[in-house]
């Protein structure tokens, strides 16, 4: 019998695709992934930029994030400590997912300051 994925299976960041929803620990869903931070080619993961509706787009360090799924990125803290968090990070190593063929990849914004 083949292993079959489910949605709440742990995956790597590299696999991670853009809009997955992020969920804080008491699950509420705080925006949707926009951004990969770190470095592909030498595999450090620094954390997630994402797109909140009113705040627009933030980024999460990697030690609020306790654990990726394909249906979302879990969060070790509360909803009312996201803000907080996510203010007070930045980081210059941004990665987007782009449509190659039929698969997303991510690759790196070159020319873009979002933040």
């Amino acid at each position: 019998m083949a292993f079959v994925e489910g949605p709440d299976d742990e995956i790597s960041y590299m696999a991670l695709q853009a809009g997955t929803p992020i969920q804080s620990s008491d699950g509420q869903t705080i925006g949707h992934v926009a951004h990969v931070l770190g470095d592909l080619e030498e595999d450090v993961f620094d954390g997630i930029g994402y797109r909140h509706g009113l705040l627009g787009q933030r980024m999460l360090p990697r030690h609020v994030i306790a654990l990726i799924t394909r249906s979302a990125v879990h969060l070790s803290i509360p909803a009312a400590e996201v803000q907080e968090a996510s203010a007070t990070y930045s980081e210059e190593r941004i990665y987007t997912a782009r449509e190659r063929g039929k698969k997303a990849r991510w690759g790196k914004d070159e020319d873009e300051e979002r933040y």
